[in-house]
């Protein structure tokens, strides 16, 4: 089953280093993070494919934030969270305007995201 609809899915990596990106000044973000380029036009207006996202592993997305949902078999994708409830995690996505929900254990973890 393709979880994130119309093939945008992102393989989620095992952590090696492809590439190092620069940070505006100012960001300085704790933890662990990296950054993604999303596929897709399911997130657009919000979020344009190919555009840098600065994700922050194991920071809890904001309510209506912008999130990399991480899944269990090493995918994840781009969505506005909407929270977890009744064993789903709720998102919405706008290409089209359209709530999304995950089985919460097909998640492996939900992190916020930044665009760059």
């Amino acid at each position: 089953v393709d979880l994130a609809d119309g093939g945008e899915t992102i393989a989620m990596g095992t952590g090696d280093i492809i590439d190092w990106t620069e940070l505006p000044a100012g960001l300085n973000p704790r933890g662990e993070c990296f950054v993604i380029h999303p596929i897709g036009s399911s997130m657009e207006p919000r979020i344009f494919e190919g555009e840098p996202l600065l994700v922050l592993v194991q920071q809890p997305p904001l309510r209506n934030g912008d999130a990399l949902i991480e899944f269990n078999d090493g995918t994840g994708v781009v969505k506005s969270y909407l929270g977890t409830r009744q064993g789903r995690v709720w998102a919405r996505q706008y290409n089209p305007d359209e709530g999304r929900d995950y089985p919460a254990e097909t998640v492996k973890a939900v992190h916020r995201v930044i665009r760059l």
